[in-house]
């Protein structure tokens, strides 16, 4: 029984199952796009545990709203290249997204080198909605990155301002019974962590939430 246990997983894994940098590994081209249209300079995604294999079609919506992290880090994150040079940084960006499984979880981080998210911006903009974030921490303060519509930005752009996308990775991942998180320090960076349950059988008790 044993065996025929892990022959059913060795051939789920050949088979069935996906590197997860291969999901990621188009956004190359997306944020090339974004950075070639901002006038910034970014290097190819580092990737950590790239080769985790993972069941496409358990996490195929999820992975699709990553788009906007891409497009983000470089958009709103990485300063132009002389801005870089004058802050000792190296003129291209930086990237780096990691893969790894803790037990019944799957973690995603996107890490960015860029100028991080300021939250007295995202407090000036709460302000101007009439939002009561007096009593939230720094930290709490820039989750509003996820709210609907929420932007910084005050022109609307061919790459930026809508204000939509941020809060499709929560949604998504939400779905599936996960979490979405920032965390940020200005000047040096910022980092998206999304855990989801781990699904490598779509007859899983998490895959129905997916489908619903």
């Amino acid at each position: 029984w044993a065996k025929g246990q892990s022959l059913a997983e060795s051939l789920r894994r050949r088979y069935l199952m996906e590197p997860a940098a291969s999901f990621f590994e188009p956004y190359n081209d997306v944020m090339a796009r974004v950075a070639e249209v901002e006038g910034k300079s970014v290097s190819p995604i580092v990737f950590k545990n790239g080769s985790l294999p993972l069941l496409p079609e358990a996490y195929s919506h999820l992975f699709a709203t990553f788009v906007h992290a891409f497009r983000n880090a470089i958009d709103h994150g990485l300063e132009h290249p002389s801005v870089r040079a004058e802050r000792g940084k190296p003129e291209s960006g930086k990237v780096e997204v990691s893969f790894e499984r803790l037990e019944d979880k799957l973690r995603i981080q996107v890490v960015d080198d860029g100028a991080g998210i300021d939250p007295l911006k995202i407090r000036t903009r709460l302000e101007g909605r009439g939002f009561e974030h007096q009593h939230e921490s720094d930290e709490q303060v820039i989750q509003h990155v996820f709210d609907s519509s929420f932007s910084t930005r005050e022109q609307v752009s061919e790459t930026s301002g809508r204000g939509v996308g941020m809060d499709a990775i929560k949604t998504a991942a939400e779905a599936l019974g996960g979490t979405a998180h920032v965390t940020s320090k200005v000047g040096q960076g910022t980092c998206l962590t999304v855990e989801v349950p781990w699904i490598e059988d779509l007859k899983s008790e998490a895959y129905p939430k997916i489908a619903a």
